[in-house]
């Protein structure tokens, strides 16, 4: 843009791990976070910054016995010995075990 702004859009196809804390089966929740960072610029030379909408999903998430109940995004911005550097965090917060109930 004019005023020197740079627009980068990125699409990410991730596959991360997720520990899963069984300890509650089956009415456990689990959680699991995805951190998002720049390897060397810090905010500085690059800010990083979620949209309005930040998570969408192409389709459904089908995953047997579990429903995908919330997504949240995070900005955060860390100190480090070269400086700040902006951090992305998203995480489906509560993802619960579907449990049939029968009579």
């Amino acid at each position: 843009l004019q005023n020197g702004t740079v627009w980068i859009n990125h699409r990410l196809s991730v596959k991360s791990p997720c520990n899963l804390d069984l300890r509650q089966f089956p009415f456990d929740v689990q959680s699991c976070i995805l951190i998002l960072e720049s390897y060397s610029h810090n905010a500085e030379e690059v800010q990083l910054r979620w949209m309005e909408e930040a998570v969408t999903l192409m389709k459904p998430i089908q995953l047997p016995d579990f429903d995908m109940v919330h997504f949240e995004t995070k900005k955060e911005n860390l100190l480090y010995p070269n400086g700040y550097w902006d951090q992305l965090q998203v995480g489906n917060s509560g993802t619960q075990r579907s449990i049939a109930h029968f009579r």
